[in-house]
């Protein structure tokens, strides 16, 4: 029996595991992937507090994991395959047995929002990517292009400029929404290429990705872009198939939280991009996961 079992090892489970172990608590992360969540394949983070010169997102994720366990934290790589969120005690099923706990922290983050496209699926690993660096040395000299307006895209853009011969970088809005100075970072950038009010309508290939066609959004006009590579960085969607149908959600599947991060099951609380109305910002799933944390010691001398 655990007191606190946190489904997730991004930022967000991490600092709450962080705060929990200090109070106390016999806390468990969950985590199926890589700690840190999508923070790893970030190549510089350069806006999380006391960092001057930015940090290796990878780093940061194994520093905030290796801090959590300093004061107690067990860390799980183990897939959580279900879960029994109703009634005072809560229920985890693994591949082979099941724990139970006394209040759970959901903390599951998102994933990479796809394009739609009927062939993207089949090319992921032959020129479709969602991490410029994950694969980026893959297309060292070569052409290719990142989709996405936002901080994510655009950043994924500069890093990539800096491996490959051109980056086209395309957005269906006029204006990109990345912070001010990397948009002027942007603009400073020689090989990075930009097509604004411009969607791709369509993937050629053959075996591995050729190119792609995009459609002007004003003026219809189609034009192909021969690239060895595509970065897809449009969004997320939230990891909230496990809980749906037991935690209240959004429109777009976020978990539906208060100030306090908590959910409308009792015991049960949310922190992190998972939780709607997020800023979605390493910094602000840290305050999440402090807050979610507090929360279920405040709950446990009332249980």
């Amino acid at each position: 029996m655990y007191d606190l079992i946190i489904v997730g090892g991004g930022p967000a489970g991490l600092t709450a595991a962080l705060y929990a172990s200090r109070s106390g608590l016999k806390t468990i992360v969950f985590e199926k992937e890589v700690l840190g969540g999508k923070i790893t394949t970030a190549h510089l983070v350069e806006n999380y507090p006391a960092f001057v010169n930015g940090i290796n997102g990878f780093e940061l994720g194994e520093l905030m994991a290796n801090q959590a366990q300093k004061y107690g934290a067990e860390i799980s790589f183990e897939e959580v395959k279900a879960l029994k969120l109703d009634g005072k005690i809560k229920t985890v099923y693994l591949s082979d047995k099941e724990l139970q706990a006394k209040a759970v922290i959901l903390a599951m983050g998102s994933k990479n929002r796809k394009l739609g496209l009927p062939e993207e699926d089949q090319l992921i690993g032959r020129g479709i990517s969602y991490c410029a660096t994950c694969d980026g040395n893959f297309f060292k000299g070569q052409d290719v292009a990142v989709v996405g307006g936002a901080n994510s895209a655009v950043s994924e853009a500069l890093y990539l400029s800096k491996i490959a011969k051109t980056v086209r970088l395309i957005y269906r809005r006029e204006k990109f929404r990345a912070e001010k100075i990397d948009i002027q970072r942007l603009q400073n950038t020689p090989n990075i290429l930009t097509h604004t009010n411009s969607e791709i309508i369509k993937l050629n290939y053959d075996q591995v990705l050729k190119s792609v066609i995009i459609q002007n959004n004003k003026t219809q006009a189609t034009e192909e872009l021969f690239v060895n590579g595509l970065f897809v960085a449009i969004g997320h969607v939230p990891n909230t198939d496990l809980v749906e149908g037991q935690v209240a959600l959004d429109a777009q599947k976020y978990i539906i939280t208060d100030q306090n991060m908590t959910t409308n099951l009792e015991g049960v609380f949310a922190a992190g991009d998972i939780r709607s109305g997020a800023f979605r910002q390493v910094i602000t799933a840290c305050g999440d996961g402090a807050r979610a944390a507090e929360s279920v010691i405040d709950y446990l001398k009332k249980v």
